[in-house]
């Protein structure tokens, strides 16, 4: 497996040294010990109920960037940058209610045509029409 591009323990140390100083009870047991383990590399964090909390809210309120809500019409929420559904296709957001109006309009208009009567004047196929015959001379 690839390493990532970040360093991840020190990110955790930098997370923890953050929040510690600020543990109204700095020298009560810890409640949790959290192990991170990379390329064979094992640290260990000790936290306190303060730093644990911290991090349990850290990790409650992160938002992936990606994510911009759910489809409106699976609820998954594998949206594209176009607000397209990978799942179900469906266009989210604005732009999508406007496709979704638009192909509304459009299938009521074909819908109305589809449902009118035919024109009583209008020949009843080109094929239909009386041959041609030459006008007769009253005598």
């Amino acid at each position: 497996m690839p390493l990532p591009r970040y360093n991840l323990p020190a990110a955790m140390t930098e997370f923890v040294d953050r929040v510690e100083q600020f543990d109204p009870a700095p020298d009560a047991s810890p409640v949790v010990t959290v192990e991170l383990r990379l390329a064979g590399e094992s640290t260990s964090y000790a936290l306190g109920d303060h730093t644990a909390r911290a991090l349990y809210e850290a990790l409650c309120r992160y938002y992936d960037p990606a994510d911009v809500g759910p489809c409106d019409r699976c609820g998954k929420r594998r949206l594209d940058a176009n607000l397209q559904c990978r799942d179900c296709g469906h266009v989210n957001g604005v732009f999508g209610q406007v496709l979704l109006e638009h192909a509304e309009k459009i299938r009521r208009e074909e819908r109305e045509l589809a449902d009118l009567p035919a024109d009583p004047l209008a020949p009843e196929s080109p094929a239909a029409d009386p041959p041609y015959a030459e006008p007769q001379l009253e005598q």
